[in-house]
Protein backbone atom coordinates (compact mmCIF):
# COMPACT_ATOMS: atom_id res chain seq x y z
CA UNK A 1 0.00 0.00 0.00
CA UNK A 2 2.65 2.51 1.02
CA UNK A 3 4.10 2.15 -2.69
CA UNK A 4 0.92 2.93 -4.48
CA UNK A 5 1.21 6.20 -6.23
CA UNK A 6 -2.99 6.59 -5.57
CA UNK A 7 -2.52 6.98 -1.61
CA UNK A 8 0.75 8.53 -1.72
CA UNK A 9 -0.56 11.87 -0.22
CA UNK A 10 2.64 13.51 -1.88
CA UNK A 11 1.54 13.27 -5.18
CA UNK A 12 -1.05 15.81 -4.97
CA UNK A 13 1.28 18.60 -3.43
CA UNK A 14 4.38 17.87 -5.61
CA UNK A 15 4.08 16.56 -8.78
CA UNK A 16 7.46 14.84 -8.53
CA UNK A 17 6.21 13.13 -5.64
CA UNK A 18 5.26 10.38 -7.91
CA UNK A 19 8.24 9.89 -9.23
CA UNK A 20 10.01 9.13 -5.69
CA UNK A 21 7.61 6.83 -4.83
CA UNK A 22 8.18 5.30 -8.55
CA UNK A 23 11.82 5.24 -7.84
CA UNK A 24 11.38 3.58 -4.35
CA UNK A 25 9.51 0.91 -6.07
CA UNK A 26 12.60 0.25 -8.61
CA UNK A 27 15.04 0.08 -5.70
CA UNK A 28 12.32 -2.71 -3.82
CA UNK A 29 11.79 -4.57 -6.97
CA UNK A 30 15.50 -4.75 -7.96
CA UNK A 31 16.42 -6.56 -4.54
CA UNK A 32 13.45 -8.84 -5.18
CA UNK A 33 14.35 -10.33 -8.57
CA UNK A 34 15.50 -13.84 -9.86
CA UNK A 35 17.20 -14.86 -13.33
CA UNK A 36 15.64 -17.63 -15.44
CA UNK A 37 17.86 -20.27 -16.12
CA UNK A 38 16.38 -20.87 -19.69
CA UNK A 39 16.20 -17.75 -21.12
CA UNK A 40 18.07 -15.55 -18.22
CA UNK A 41 14.95 -13.36 -18.13
CA UNK A 42 15.22 -10.82 -14.79
CA UNK A 43 11.96 -11.42 -13.32
CA UNK A 44 10.13 -10.22 -10.06
CA UNK A 45 10.12 -11.84 -7.20
CA UNK A 46 6.75 -12.15 -6.71
CA UNK A 47 5.88 -13.99 -10.16
CA UNK A 48 6.28 -17.46 -10.05
CA UNK A 49 6.99 -18.20 -13.50
CA UNK A 50 9.04 -16.71 -15.84
CA UNK A 51 7.29 -13.94 -17.69
CA UNK A 52 8.95 -15.08 -21.48
CA UNK A 53 9.91 -18.74 -21.15
CA UNK A 54 7.00 -19.95 -18.07
CA UNK A 55 9.52 -21.71 -16.71
CA UNK A 56 8.50 -22.35 -12.95
CA UNK A 57 10.95 -20.03 -10.61
CA UNK A 58 12.41 -23.56 -8.85
CA UNK A 59 14.24 -23.87 -11.74
CA UNK A 60 15.69 -20.51 -11.80
CA UNK A 61 18.82 -18.73 -10.51
CA UNK A 62 18.66 -16.36 -7.76
CA UNK A 63 21.11 -13.26 -8.66
CA UNK A 64 22.26 -13.04 -5.50
CA UNK A 65 24.14 -16.78 -5.98
CA UNK A 66 25.57 -15.44 -8.94
CA UNK A 67 26.86 -11.99 -7.52
CA UNK A 68 28.71 -14.66 -4.39
CA UNK A 69 29.25 -17.23 -7.31
CA UNK A 70 30.82 -14.00 -9.00
CA UNK A 71 33.00 -12.20 -5.94
CA UNK A 72 34.38 -16.14 -4.89
CA UNK A 73 35.82 -15.80 -8.58
CA UNK A 74 37.26 -12.35 -8.44
CA UNK A 75 38.80 -13.13 -5.11
CA UNK A 76 40.45 -16.42 -6.25
CA UNK A 77 42.22 -14.03 -9.48
CA UNK A 78 43.77 -11.59 -6.68
CA UNK A 79 47.50 -12.56 -7.42
CA UNK A 80 51.43 -11.37 -7.19
CA UNK A 81 52.11 -10.18 -10.09
CA UNK A 82 55.39 -9.31 -11.93
CA UNK A 83 55.54 -7.46 -15.62
CA UNK A 84 57.87 -7.29 -18.96
CA UNK A 85 57.89 -4.16 -20.96
CA UNK A 86 58.55 -5.47 -24.29
CA UNK A 87 61.64 -3.89 -26.49
CA UNK A 88 60.09 -3.78 -29.72
CA UNK A 89 56.18 -2.66 -28.96
CA UNK A 90 56.76 -1.78 -25.69
CA UNK A 91 53.36 -3.73 -24.26
CA UNK A 92 53.78 -4.85 -21.08
CA UNK A 93 53.10 -8.41 -20.58
CA UNK A 94 51.72 -10.14 -17.41
CA UNK A 95 53.22 -13.01 -14.94
CA UNK A 96 52.84 -14.30 -12.02
CA UNK A 97 54.83 -14.59 -8.97
CA UNK A 98 56.35 -17.63 -9.98
CA UNK A 99 57.20 -16.24 -13.36
CA UNK A 100 54.22 -18.26 -15.16
CA UNK A 101 52.71 -15.86 -18.07
CA UNK A 102 49.42 -15.12 -17.75
CA UNK A 103 48.86 -14.82 -21.64
CA UNK A 104 47.86 -10.76 -21.15
CA UNK A 105 49.38 -7.47 -22.17
CA UNK A 106 48.14 -4.14 -22.02
CA UNK A 107 49.53 -0.79 -23.08
CA UNK A 108 51.15 1.66 -20.47
CA UNK A 109 48.56 4.67 -21.18
CA UNK A 110 45.51 2.19 -20.54
CA UNK A 111 46.07 2.31 -17.11
CA UNK A 112 47.58 5.86 -16.62
CA UNK A 113 43.86 6.95 -17.72
CA UNK A 114 42.17 4.47 -16.36
CA UNK A 115 40.12 2.70 -19.17
CA UNK A 116 39.13 -0.07 -17.73
CA UNK A 117 37.35 -1.16 -20.78
CA UNK A 118 40.59 -2.47 -22.71
CA UNK A 119 41.92 -3.90 -20.24
CA UNK A 120 42.54 -7.26 -19.36
CA UNK A 121 39.47 -8.90 -16.59
CA UNK A 122 42.34 -9.89 -14.84
CA UNK A 123 43.67 -6.20 -14.22
CA UNK A 124 39.93 -4.52 -13.74
CA UNK A 125 40.26 -6.05 -9.73
CA UNK A 126 41.22 -3.56 -7.52
CA UNK A 127 44.25 -4.93 -6.07
CA UNK A 128 45.96 -6.18 -9.45
CA UNK A 129 45.06 -2.90 -10.79
CA UNK A 130 47.05 -1.04 -8.19
CA UNK A 131 49.88 -3.40 -8.79
CA UNK A 132 50.06 -2.82 -12.80
CA UNK A 133 49.03 1.15 -11.47
CA UNK A 134 52.20 1.19 -9.37
CA UNK A 135 54.42 -0.68 -11.67
CA UNK A 136 53.69 1.94 -14.74
CA UNK A 137 54.21 5.05 -12.29
CA UNK A 138 57.78 3.97 -11.50
CA UNK A 139 58.63 2.51 -15.28
CA UNK A 140 57.90 6.07 -16.22
CA UNK A 141 60.29 7.49 -13.40
CA UNK A 142 63.29 5.25 -15.09
CA UNK A 143 65.49 7.06 -17.80
CA UNK A 144 65.81 5.68 -21.60
CA UNK A 145 69.22 4.23 -20.60
CA UNK A 146 67.90 2.50 -17.28
CA UNK A 147 64.45 1.20 -19.26
CA UNK A 148 66.98 -0.50 -21.61
CA UNK A 149 68.72 -2.53 -19.34
CA UNK A 150 65.62 -4.60 -17.96
CA UNK A 151 63.41 -4.67 -21.35
CA UNK A 152 62.10 -8.08 -21.81
CA UNK A 153 62.65 -8.91 -18.37
CA UNK A 154 60.41 -10.01 -15.10
CA UNK A 155 59.96 -6.62 -12.87
CA UNK A 156 58.01 -5.59 -9.69
CA UNK A 157 60.03 -2.54 -9.11
CA UNK A 158 61.90 -1.31 -11.91
CA UNK A 159 64.43 0.94 -9.90
CA UNK A 160 65.73 -2.25 -8.05
CA UNK A 161 65.70 -4.19 -10.90
CA UNK A 162 67.76 -1.86 -12.52
CA UNK A 163 69.97 -1.45 -10.05
CA UNK A 164 70.30 -5.28 -9.93
CA UNK A 165 70.70 -5.33 -13.75
CA UNK A 166 73.97 -2.99 -13.20
CA UNK A 167 75.33 -4.99 -10.48
CA UNK A 168 75.40 -7.99 -12.90
CA UNK A 169 76.46 -6.54 -15.86
CA UNK A 170 79.98 -6.11 -13.93
CA UNK A 171 80.76 -2.45 -14.94
CA UNK A 172 84.20 -1.13 -14.70
CA UNK A 173 84.91 0.08 -11.14
CA UNK A 174 88.42 1.89 -12.79
CA UNK A 175 87.35 5.67 -13.52
CA UNK A 176 89.20 6.91 -17.37
CA UNK A 177 89.60 10.17 -18.31
CA UNK A 178 89.28 9.50 -21.85
CA UNK A 179 86.42 10.24 -23.69
CA UNK A 180 86.38 7.27 -26.05
CA UNK A 181 88.21 3.76 -26.39
CA UNK A 182 90.92 3.74 -29.32
CA UNK A 183 89.94 1.06 -31.43
CA UNK A 184 93.46 -0.25 -31.52
CA UNK A 185 93.19 -1.02 -27.77
CA UNK A 186 90.15 -3.56 -28.51
CA UNK A 187 92.47 -5.58 -30.96
CA UNK A 188 95.30 -5.33 -29.42
CA UNK A 189 93.27 -6.91 -26.01
CA UNK A 190 92.05 -9.70 -27.58
CA UNK A 191 94.71 -11.18 -28.58
CA UNK A 192 95.84 -14.95 -27.79
CA UNK A 193 98.93 -16.29 -27.33
CA UNK A 194 98.67 -19.17 -30.07
CA UNK A 195 96.88 -16.80 -32.31
CA UNK A 196 97.26 -14.24 -34.96
CA UNK A 197 96.13 -11.47 -36.36
CA UNK A 198 94.82 -10.43 -39.97
CA UNK A 199 93.00 -7.54 -41.84
CA UNK A 200 89.58 -8.72 -42.82
CA UNK A 201 87.47 -7.21 -45.89
CA UNK A 202 84.17 -7.46 -45.32
CA UNK A 203 82.06 -7.29 -48.64
CA UNK A 204 78.36 -7.76 -47.94
CA UNK A 205 76.99 -7.24 -51.26
CA UNK A 206 73.54 -6.24 -52.10
CA UNK A 207 75.17 -2.78 -53.10
CA UNK A 208 76.54 -2.56 -49.43
CA UNK A 209 79.51 -0.70 -49.14
CA UNK A 210 82.58 -2.68 -48.40
CA UNK A 211 85.21 -1.74 -45.39
CA UNK A 212 88.14 -3.60 -43.78
CA UNK A 213 89.30 -4.13 -39.99
CA UNK A 214 92.14 -5.95 -38.17
CA UNK A 215 90.83 -8.92 -36.47
CA UNK A 216 92.33 -11.76 -34.09
CA UNK A 217 91.90 -15.18 -34.71
CA UNK A 218 92.61 -18.56 -32.48
CA UNK A 219 95.18 -21.56 -33.80
CA UNK A 220 92.48 -22.64 -35.43
CA UNK A 221 91.00 -20.40 -37.72
CA UNK A 222 88.21 -19.19 -36.03
CA UNK A 223 87.62 -15.52 -35.38
CA UNK A 224 87.60 -13.79 -31.72
CA UNK A 225 85.07 -11.20 -30.67
CA UNK A 226 86.62 -7.61 -30.50
CA UNK A 227 84.81 -6.71 -27.63
CA UNK A 228 84.62 -10.01 -25.39
CA UNK A 229 87.04 -11.78 -26.92
CA UNK A 230 85.01 -15.16 -27.26
CA UNK A 231 85.31 -17.18 -30.35
CA UNK A 232 82.27 -16.36 -32.97
CA UNK A 233 79.99 -18.40 -33.17
CA UNK A 234 78.48 -19.86 -36.31
CA UNK A 235 81.57 -18.99 -38.35
CA UNK A 236 84.01 -20.66 -40.98
CA UNK A 237 87.20 -21.16 -40.52
CA UNK A 238 89.48 -19.24 -42.61
CA UNK A 239 92.05 -21.28 -45.00
CA UNK A 240 94.79 -22.97 -44.02
CA UNK A 241 97.06 -21.37 -46.62
CA UNK A 242 96.39 -17.80 -45.39
CA UNK A 243 96.49 -19.27 -42.02
CA UNK A 244 100.27 -20.49 -42.46
CA UNK A 245 101.77 -17.40 -44.27
CA UNK A 246 103.22 -14.73 -42.40
CA UNK A 247 102.51 -11.22 -42.59
CA UNK A 248 99.32 -8.95 -42.45
CA UNK A 249 97.72 -10.95 -45.28
CA UNK A 250 94.17 -9.24 -46.35
CA UNK A 251 91.26 -12.00 -46.44
CA UNK A 252 87.64 -11.49 -47.99
CA UNK A 253 84.68 -12.07 -46.16
CA UNK A 254 80.93 -12.26 -47.31
CA UNK A 255 79.77 -11.12 -43.79
CA UNK A 256 81.09 -9.01 -40.32
CA UNK A 257 82.57 -11.57 -38.12
CA UNK A 258 83.91 -9.19 -35.65
CA UNK A 259 81.46 -9.70 -32.73
CA UNK A 260 79.39 -12.75 -31.86
CA UNK A 261 76.53 -11.01 -30.72
CA UNK A 262 74.77 -7.97 -31.12
CA UNK A 263 75.35 -6.91 -27.90
CA UNK A 264 79.15 -7.05 -27.91
CA UNK A 265 78.28 -4.80 -31.32
CA UNK A 266 76.15 -2.03 -29.74
CA UNK A 267 78.69 -1.94 -26.62
CA UNK A 268 81.54 -1.52 -28.96
CA UNK A 269 80.23 1.17 -31.05
CA UNK A 270 78.92 2.81 -27.68
CA UNK A 271 82.45 2.82 -26.61
CA UNK A 272 84.08 3.88 -29.99
CA UNK A 273 82.48 6.63 -31.84
CA UNK A 274 80.21 9.66 -30.22
CA UNK A 275 77.52 9.45 -33.23
CA UNK A 276 76.38 5.82 -32.42
CA UNK A 277 75.87 7.21 -28.71
CA UNK A 278 73.83 9.64 -30.09
CA UNK A 279 71.65 7.35 -32.25
CA UNK A 280 71.22 5.24 -29.48
CA UNK A 281 70.36 6.80 -26.85
CA UNK A 282 68.14 8.96 -29.18
CA UNK A 283 66.29 5.64 -29.83
CA UNK A 284 65.84 5.53 -26.10
CA UNK A 285 64.73 8.93 -25.24
CA UNK A 286 63.56 10.68 -28.27
CA UNK A 287 65.80 14.06 -27.90
CA UNK A 288 63.81 14.84 -24.75
CA UNK A 289 65.97 16.44 -22.18
CA UNK A 290 65.96 14.28 -19.28
CA UNK A 291 66.14 17.30 -16.95
CA UNK A 292 63.68 19.72 -17.66
CA UNK A 293 61.71 17.64 -20.53
CA UNK A 294 61.83 20.23 -23.53
CA UNK A 295 61.25 18.14 -26.59
CA UNK A 296 64.46 19.42 -28.46
CA UNK A 297 63.67 16.97 -31.63
CA UNK A 298 60.17 18.58 -31.98
CA UNK A 299 62.01 21.59 -31.92
CA UNK A 300 64.31 20.97 -34.43
CA UNK A 301 61.64 19.38 -36.69
CA UNK A 302 59.54 22.38 -36.83
CA UNK A 303 62.30 24.84 -37.53
CA UNK A 304 63.19 23.27 -40.33
CA UNK A 305 60.29 23.07 -42.29
CA UNK A 306 59.99 27.05 -41.71
CA UNK A 307 61.72 29.83 -43.19
CA UNK A 308 64.08 31.67 -41.62
CA UNK A 309 62.05 34.87 -40.94
CA UNK A 310 59.56 32.72 -38.73
CA UNK A 311 62.27 30.89 -36.67
CA UNK A 312 63.12 34.14 -34.58
CA UNK A 313 60.19 34.43 -32.95
CA UNK A 314 59.61 30.20 -32.39
CA UNK A 315 63.92 30.42 -30.62
CA UNK A 316 63.05 34.20 -28.56
CA UNK A 317 59.51 32.53 -27.24
CA UNK A 318 61.29 28.76 -26.13
CA UNK A 319 63.56 27.65 -23.83
CA UNK A 320 66.48 28.07 -26.41
CA UNK A 321 66.23 32.47 -25.43
CA UNK A 322 68.59 31.57 -22.88
CA UNK A 323 71.46 30.91 -25.42
CA UNK A 324 73.94 33.19 -26.34
CA UNK A 325 73.33 35.69 -29.58
CA UNK A 326 75.84 33.80 -31.62
CA UNK A 327 74.30 30.29 -30.87
CA UNK A 328 70.53 31.10 -32.14
CA UNK A 329 72.09 33.40 -34.88
CA UNK A 330 73.02 29.90 -36.12
CA UNK A 331 69.88 28.16 -35.25
CA UNK A 332 68.10 30.86 -36.89
CA UNK A 333 70.51 30.63 -40.50
CA UNK A 334 70.35 27.09 -40.57
CA UNK A 335 69.18 24.41 -37.91
CA UNK A 336 70.83 21.13 -36.88
CA UNK A 337 69.59 19.01 -34.44
CA UNK A 338 73.19 18.85 -32.69
CA UNK A 339 72.47 22.67 -32.23
CA UNK A 340 69.86 22.02 -29.89
CA UNK A 341 70.39 18.63 -28.02
CA UNK A 342 73.76 16.55 -26.64
CA UNK A 343 74.45 13.07 -24.79
CA UNK A 344 75.52 14.29 -21.68
CA UNK A 345 77.77 11.79 -19.52
CA UNK A 346 75.80 11.53 -15.99
CA UNK A 347 79.48 11.36 -14.40
CA UNK A 348 81.94 13.39 -16.12
CA UNK A 349 84.61 12.74 -18.31
CA UNK A 350 86.90 14.70 -16.23
CA UNK A 351 86.04 13.20 -13.32
CA UNK A 352 86.15 9.60 -14.57
CA UNK A 353 83.31 9.08 -16.31
CA UNK A 354 84.95 8.02 -19.86
CA UNK A 355 84.86 5.05 -21.56
CA UNK A 356 81.34 4.25 -20.37
CA UNK A 357 77.84 2.61 -21.39
CA UNK A 358 74.92 3.94 -22.44
CA UNK A 359 73.90 3.98 -19.22
CA UNK A 360 76.29 7.18 -18.20
CA UNK A 361 74.83 9.50 -21.42
CA UNK A 362 71.44 10.95 -20.94
CA UNK A 363 69.77 13.55 -23.35
CA UNK A 364 69.91 16.88 -22.53
CA UNK A 365 69.05 20.58 -24.09
CA UNK A 366 71.25 23.09 -24.84
CA UNK A 367 70.42 25.23 -21.75
CA UNK A 368 70.53 22.66 -19.50
CA UNK A 369 73.48 21.24 -20.68
CA UNK A 370 75.62 24.84 -19.98
CA UNK A 371 74.25 25.06 -16.68
CA UNK A 372 75.70 21.44 -16.07
CA UNK A 373 79.12 22.63 -17.66
CA UNK A 374 79.27 25.54 -15.93
CA UNK A 375 78.84 23.35 -12.67
CA UNK A 376 81.30 20.87 -13.54
CA UNK A 377 84.00 23.95 -14.52
CA UNK A 378 82.97 25.66 -10.77
CA UNK A 379 83.66 22.06 -9.00
CA UNK A 380 87.05 21.43 -11.09
CA UNK A 381 87.94 25.30 -10.16
CA UNK A 382 87.52 24.76 -6.56
CA UNK A 383 89.69 21.50 -6.30
CA UNK A 384 92.42 23.11 -8.05
CA UNK A 385 92.46 26.46 -5.90
CA UNK A 386 92.05 23.96 -3.05
CA UNK A 387 94.55 21.78 -3.74
CA UNK A 388 97.66 22.14 -1.99
CA UNK A 389 96.32 24.40 0.66
CA UNK A 390 95.83 24.18 4.80
CA UNK A 391 92.79 23.86 6.25
CA UNK A 392 92.05 26.93 8.13
CA UNK A 393 90.88 25.01 11.42
CA UNK A 394 94.97 23.90 11.65
CA UNK A 395 95.28 27.77 13.08
CA UNK A 396 92.54 27.10 15.66
CA UNK A 397 94.01 24.17 17.37
CA UNK A 398 91.42 22.14 15.43
CA UNK A 399 91.85 19.21 12.53
CA UNK A 400 89.39 18.78 10.12
CA UNK A 401 89.18 15.07 11.52
CA UNK A 402 88.22 15.70 15.06
CA UNK A 403 84.86 17.48 16.58
CA UNK A 404 85.72 20.94 19.06
CA UNK A 405 88.91 22.65 19.04
CA UNK A 406 92.13 21.41 20.70
CA UNK A 407 93.14 23.15 23.91
CA UNK A 408 96.71 24.82 23.28
CA UNK A 409 99.84 23.76 23.85
CA UNK A 410 100.60 26.56 26.65
CA UNK A 411 97.39 25.55 28.18
CA UNK A 412 98.34 21.84 28.44
CA UNK A 413 102.09 22.48 29.44
CA UNK A 414 100.62 25.07 32.44
CA UNK A 415 98.65 21.77 33.61
CA UNK A 416 101.39 19.48 33.63
CA UNK A 417 103.11 21.30 35.72
CA UNK A 418 100.17 21.86 38.35
CA UNK A 419 100.39 17.91 38.02
CA UNK A 420 104.09 17.16 38.86
CA UNK A 421 105.19 16.26 42.18
CA UNK A 422 106.48 18.77 44.17
CA UNK A 423 110.11 18.28 45.37
CA UNK A 424 111.52 20.03 48.88
CA UNK A 425 115.05 20.72 48.16
CA UNK A 426 116.04 21.86 51.30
Amino acid sequence: DELNDSQDIRSFFNPKGRFFVKRKRERCEKKLEWSCSGCTLKNNESKSKCGACGAPKDEGVSLERVAQKKSKKKSSMKLSLQFSVSRNTGRISVFNSDGIPLHINFVSGDILDRRIDKLPDLLSIPTNFAQAKRFVALWQELRGAEKNLVFNTLCQTPSLDVQRAKNEKLLPTVSSKVRFTPKQHFVDSSKENSGYRKTVICRPGFGAKSFDYEQNFTSGGMPICLYCSSVVPNSVPILSGARRSPGPIKLEVGEDTRFCSSKCAQEYQIRTSGGNVRRQIFELENGICQLCKFNAHEMYQRLKVLPASKRRSIVENSLLKSLSWKEKEHIIKDPQEGQLWQADHIKAVSEGGGECGLENFRTLCMPCHKKETQKLHHRLKFRESSSGCADIRSFFGATPGNKGRRKSNKYNNAKKRSQSPIVDFT
